[in-house]
């Protein structure tokens, strides 16, 4: 037991895999970890899957523990990056695992519960995934299909939509009539920049492809009040931290940065239902909003950029 923990301790520093190309742990294949961090099954689970894969195929498990002071979404970007795929304890689900599984962007994912029942417990969209359960054995399971994927040739991973500059998506449940008068409010902003909203109930959706046919947005705003809905805000949330702008190329007038808008009810539910993921994220990024006031200053704000962005000229190419 006293390995691992050194191991986790390791792991929270970037010295393993920044700036030490020629070390060993540079040299190990890597996967990433989404797991419950409150939960004690799965901490374990997590300790146990690194034990395992390295006994097995000398695995390197990296996670989204930060160090206090790093900056959290470069740091988890470098490591998704490096990852060879991305496994997901969706048990719950957690705000911040699905936050984090939005993040991942292209990478092959392995979602996993902790027992059957907390599959029938998840969002409909979610269960689409083939996923086992780790309890009672079920972690041999997903170690032998982990290692079995990372010694297969590379299969190329269900490409998310690429983002379209002027594309909104709002995103409520059916039981967020409270946002209703925001949303309209929104709309009428957005109508006179000549852009609609589209309005996305996640309750409605049957599959995972489903809810990613609307990743092509822009602009996300998400309502949050402790229903089904905010973990596909969270999803979405990551999503667009990971893939942080929408257009044709990183150039002058090719691209504009996405932003997601976080509605809560109060600040209490802001505090207690939207992940400490998403707080720590750049507010250039993401802003998170109590007051249909505060609501319309943001979407002021991001649909002057888009205008501003609209005016600009793309470099000529060259001939």
């Amino acid at each position: 037991m006293d390995r691992l923990e050194i191991v986790v301790v390791d792991i929270q520093t970037d010295d393993l895999f920044r700036g030490r190309r020629g070390g060993p742990a540079a040299q190990k294949p890597a996967i990433f970890c989404a797991y419950r961090m409150t939960s004690p099954q799965s901490l374990q689970m997590r300790h146990d899957l690194e034990s395992r894969l390295d006994a097995a195929t000398n695995v390197f498990v990296l996670d989204g523990r930060v160090a206090d002071g790093e900056p959290w979404a470069s740091t988890i970007r470098d490591r998704i990056k490096r990852s060879r795929l991305v496994v997901a304890d969706v048990s719950g689900p957690s705000r911040e695992v699905l936050f984090e599984l939005g993040f991942a962007r292209n990478k092959a994912l392995v979602t996993i519960v902790e027992t059957d029942q907390h599959r029938e417990r998840l969002p409909r969209w979610l269960p689409s995934f083939q996923m086992s359960a780790y309890s009672g054995g079920g972690l041999t399971q997903i170690v032998n299909s982990i290692v079995t994927r990372l010694h297969s040739p590379q299969q190329t991973p269900r490409r998310r939509p690429a983002p379209i500059p002027g594309q909104i998506v709002w995103i409520e449940g059916r039981d967020s009539a409270w946002a209703s008068s925001g949303r309209n409010r929104v709309r009428n902003a957005a109508s006179e920049s000549g852009l609609d909203i589209v309005v996305v109930r996640p309750d409605d959706l049957v599959s995972f492809e489903d809810l990613t046919s609307y990743l092509r947005a822009w602009l996300v705003f998400g309502c949050v009040d402790g229903g089904e809905q905010d973990y596909a805000v969270h999803f979405f949330a990551g999503d667009i931290a990971a893939r942080a702008h929408a257009g044709a190329g990183p150039g002058r007038g090719q691209s504009i940065a996405r932003g997601a808008v976080l509605f809560a009810r109060d600040d209490d539910i802001a505090r207690l239902c939207i992940a400490d993921s998403v707080h720590r994220l750049s507010r250039s990024t993401r802003s998170i909003v109590t007051s249909e006031r505060d609501l319309l200053k943001a979407t002021a704000h991001l649909l002057k950029r888009y205008r501003r962005w609209l005016s600009l000229e793309p470099p000529l190419r060259q001939a």
